[in-house]
């Protein structure tokens, strides 16, 4: 898994730690379509979760997953309400 800069100073601003990240990505769903990516052939997916540092309140993390399937690349990170 890679952060892109952005996600990683999201995480900050936001009070969030990678352990956040981890668990949207293991318990999350994806509720609204896929986005196409700025490279062609890749698309942006919005995971959204209720995390135990978040409270009550939801995170959604883009990442956009390698064709390979063993990679993600996380975007950034945000509050969904």
């Amino acid at each position: 898994m890679t952060y892109k800069r952005h996600a990683t100073e999201r995480l900050g601003e936001r009070n969030l730690v990678v352990s956040d990240v981890l668990y949207a990505l293991k318990n999350g769903f994806v509720y609204i379509d896929a986005e196409a990516a700025t490279r062609p052939g890749y698309f942006k997916y919005r995971m959204e979760c209720r995390t135990p540092n978040s409270g009550s309140r939801s995170i959604g993390v883009i990442v956009i997953p390698e064709h390979s399937g063993y990679c993600l690349k996380v975007i950034t990170v945000m509050w969904i309400d």
